[in-house]
């Protein structure tokens, strides 16, 4: 064999996905590795780790944010199981009539007030 029919072996550094202990599975994309759109173990937007199965009530690339629905109360860290929590549904209502529903996301205390004259209620 000569130096031309030797195979060559590339070396890839692959570090760890990041999914805040929400996921277990994950698998490479280089569009997302190209966008910076994965945080690394050290949560910098590095690599192109995509979570799968996201548990504990989390969705997104790196299992970083709530499902629809669900909030992240605050003094709760990410990385807890019990990061996102109770389905919660708010209905404002202006007079008699039901304007809208909001849900809850991530990023505050439950139950929170809302002021300016608005009836608010909350239904679990």
């Amino acid at each position: 064999m000569n130096a031309v029919d030797q195979p060559s072996i590339v070396f890839i550094h692959v570090s760890a996905c990041n999914c805040h202990g929400h996921s277990d599975s994950c698998y490479y994309d280089s569009g997302v590795a190209e966008r910076r759109e994965s945080l690394d173990i050290h949560g910098q937007l590095e690599g192109g780790g995509v979570c799968q199965y996201c548990q504990h009530n989390t969705q997104g690339i790196n299992c970083q944010e709530c499902q629809f629905g669900y909030y992240n109360p605050t003094g709760i860290p990410f990385d807890s199981p019990w990061a996102c929590q109770g389905k919660c549904n708010i209905i404002i209502l202006f007079g008699e009539k039901k304007a809208n529903k909001i849900p809850f996301t991530q990023g505050g205390d439950f139950p929170r007030k809302l002021t300016g004259g608005l009836g608010v209620f909350f239904r679990g």
